[in-house]
Formats: C-alpha cells, structure tokens, sequence
C-alpha cells in the first residue's frame, strides 16, 4: 500500500508542477498584457492632460465654456484613475507569479489551486503516517523476532537434557516413548554394561549351604574349553535378586537357589557380550552345575 501511495503521489506532484509551469507562462502572458494596456493608458492620460492644460489657459482668458471644462476635467481624472488601475492589476498578477514560482498558487477561490496539488498534499500526508506505521511495525517485528528466540531456547532447555551414562553401555530397553514428558527421578531406559558380566548359577539346596560370599569359582561357557576363574559375590538363594539384572534370575528354572558369581575374564574373551550364554559353574570342591551369564 505505500508503494501504491508513493507511486500515485509521484504522479501528482508532476502533475502540479506541469500545472505550475502553465501558470507562470499564463501570468506572464497577462503582466505583458497589462503593460500594454499602461502604455496606451499613460499615453491616453497623457492627451487628456494636454487637453485640460489647453482648456485652463482658454478659460482664463475666457473663451472657454465652463460645460466643456467640466468634461476635459472629467477625462483627465478618468485616465489617471485607468493608470491607477492597471499599475495595481500589475502588481497583483506579479505577486501571483512570485506565488506560483514558489509552489503557491494565490486566486479568488479554492479551485484556483490545481486539484493534483491538493491529492499531492493528502497522499504526501498519508505517506509520512504510513511510514509512521511501517517503522512501528518493523520495530514490533524485531521485538518479537527476540522473543520467538528466547522462547525457543526456553523449550529446547525444558524438552531436551543431556544425561550421562555411568559407563559405556548399549540401550537395553526404553521406558518412555519419542515426545513424552517425564519427571525428574523417572526412568528413562535401560543400559546393557557388557563391561561388568556377572554369572547366575542355579543350584541345589544342598550346593547352596555350602556356599559363602567371596567362595572361589570356575566357569567354562557351554561352547568353550577354556576355564575362567572366579568368586561368589552374591547368594541369593530364593529372594529376589537385584532388578539391575538384564535377565531376571527368576526366570531361570530347574533349581530355586541362585547364587552370583563375578568372572571378571569373561568380559575379554574377544567375542563382546555374553548375555543370555550358558555354560557350566564349578565351586571349589563342588560338582558342575549348569548356569546362565548374564552382564549387568
């Protein structure tokens, strides 16, 4: 709409300027005119002059009728007042002119002023308000250009966190789904720690007695020669073990006992993690018993 505007304005303002430049060459016309008309006045004003100067000197010596004086005098004043007249109309045409030079275009009524000229004015008054606006607006885009990066860095610092694992882990299990809001202390996943491979042997009750924390071990996976020593770490007999495990103890079958075994070599047999791997335990002076490893 402002380019509109200035666009219509430009328009108008070489439309009064033609109109200006037509006014001055019609008022000079007219002071030419005028000074015209002042040469045969005063040229007029002149013989009536003459002619009252001829008529007084014969009326002093009496050869002049008084009616005739009376008339010489009368035309002798009119002329005069025609001089007057036209000297003034001069005056008045040349400020006009100096009017219109400058802009300004001085006449009897409103319509004198080109209507281009008036719409110059409207629109140039519009534009100054539109500019007005315009600027308000683009400094209300700003602002709330600023406020739209403000709030986008307040919802990535509320929707997202950075969280660091306790070690080197693969994602097990996922406990919330993409979007969701969670609360602090709220679980989020599960990590398998391949790095920590814990061994649950499922064993008699008989076994189990036996058993003491710290007890020496052996393991052999069921595909495997190789012996890997180890020691009990936890017996857990018929409770719940830990819910860290990534496989539940409970889901073991056979026997009721379980008891934890640490063989920290079967984290560097070259073959990555054991989960869910079977083999065979067996305790210090104890028979074998079959078992499931399971890192945690």
């Amino acid at each position: 709409r402002l380019e509109s505007i200035e666009r219509m304005h430009s328009e108008f303002v070489a439309q009064t300027r033609l109109f200006q430049i037509g006014r001055i060459a019609q008022l000079e016309a007219r002071i030419e005119e005028s000074k015209s008309n002042l040469a045969a006045a005063t040229t007029r004003q002149e013989e009536t002059a003459a002619v009252l100067k001829r008529a007084l000197e014969l009326e002093t010596k009496g050869f002049q009728p008084k009616a005739l004086l009376e008339k010489v005098w009368r035309d002798d004043t009119i002329a005069k007042q025609d001089v007057r007249s036209i000297e003034q109309r001069i005056k008045g045409i040349a400020v006009e002119l100096d009017s219109a030079k400058s802009g300004s275009f001085l006449g009897d009524s409103y319509n004198d002023r080109p209507r281009s000229s008036q719409r110059a004015d409207e629109l140039q008054q519009q534009v100054i308000e539109l500019s007005t606006q315009l600027t308000e607006k683009q400094s209300m885009i700003r602002q709330l250009l600023k406020d739209v990066e403000v709030e986008r860095d307040r919802l990535q610092l509320h929707s997202d966190a950075q969280v660091l694992a306790p070690s080197s882990s693969t994602v097990w299990e996922l406990l919330t789904a993409s979007g969701e809001q969670v609360q602090r202390g709220q679980d989020l996943m599960r990590l398998l720690d391949c790095n920590a491979a814990l061994v649950t042997a499922v064993v008699s009750e008989a076994v189990y007695n036996r058993l003491q924390i710290g007890s020496r071990a052996t393991f052999r996976l069921r595909d495997g020669d190789v012996m890997l020593p180890g020691r009990v770490v936890n017996l857990t007999g018929v409770a719940s073990a830990a819910a860290n495990y990534a496989i539940a103890p409970s889901s073991l079958l056979k026997e009721q006992y379980r008891v934890a075994v640490e063989v920290p070599d079967l984290t560097n047999d070259g073959q990555g993690c054991n989960l869910g791997r079977t083999g065979q335990v067996i305790f210090a002076n104890q028979s074998p018993s079959p078992i499931t490893a399971v890192p945690h």
